[in-house]
């Protein structure tokens, strides 16, 4: 299934969702809870030098073709792939909100606190700006969250249209030296606002029932 999220990026205000494409194609866009601090109990993905790692009900994360930072979620004996993970990696300078409460003496986590809060008021007013006014933004975290072994945050939203949820965007930020790097993947649900038919995504039901499991493995992953 090859679908496209419309995908914003507003690397000095707002943590964005945001797509690579190679030939793969991909797409970042998030359940209402979150299991922030469980153990790992799978491996890390490796953003510099590429891994393999297996997830629940025969999921296999691996380097995309155009490799590391961006992975290709397939199933186990496939070679379709179904979603992406992917690493970005912006200036903490070009964020105005993470400076000025890390100018008070703020820690990082609460710094990518705010910025998450930011994030979810630009998708709030994005979402059915796109969609249409019936289209619903429903906002979860900033948690606390381990990501690449740092300090750092989960959170997202959940997209609902027609009485049904139809997107979920699903982010972890963490704070390293002069680097905000943010991972993220995205579901979007087959004939709706959010599938262009480009990139590929899991199904909503898909990324809820792995958000355990890819907590887990962001925990234990290592950043380039």
């Amino acid at each position: 299934m090859i679908r496209r999220s419309i995908a914003v990026v507003v690397a000095a205000s707002a943590f964005g969702v945001a797509g690579c494409s190679d030939g793969d194609s991909g797409g970042a866009t998030g359940a209402t809870t979150t299991t922030t601090e469980a153990a790992p109990m799978v491996d890390g993905l490796d953003f510099a030098a590429g891994s393999e790692v297996e997830l629940d009900d025969g999921w296999v994360v691996a380097p995309c073709e155009s490799g590391p930072p961006l992975f290709c979620a397939k199933r186990a004996g496939s070679d379709e792939t179904e979603s992406v993970i992917e690493l970005m990696e912006y200036p903490t300078a070009s964020y105005s909100t993470i400076k000025e409460v890390l100018r008070r003496g703020g820690s990082s986590v609460e710094a990518l606190r705010a910025e998450a809060a930011e994030f979810h008021e630009v998708f709030a007013k994005d979402r059915p700006s796109g969609c249409g006014s019936g289209y619903r933004v429903e906002p979860f975290g900033p948690d606390d969250a381990t990501v690449a072994g740092r300090p750092g945050v989960v959170y997202g939203f959940d997209g609902h249209q027609g009485g049904r949820r139809v997107e979920r965007a699903l982010q972890f930020a963490t704070i390293e030296g002069d680097t905000v790097a943010i991972i993220a993947t995205s579901a979007v649900e087959d004939g709706t606002c959010m599938d262009d038919g480009e990139r590929a995504e899991f199904a909503v039901a898909e990324l809820a029932d792995l958000q355990p499991a890819i907590i887990q493995m962001v925990a234990a992953s290592r950043l380039p």
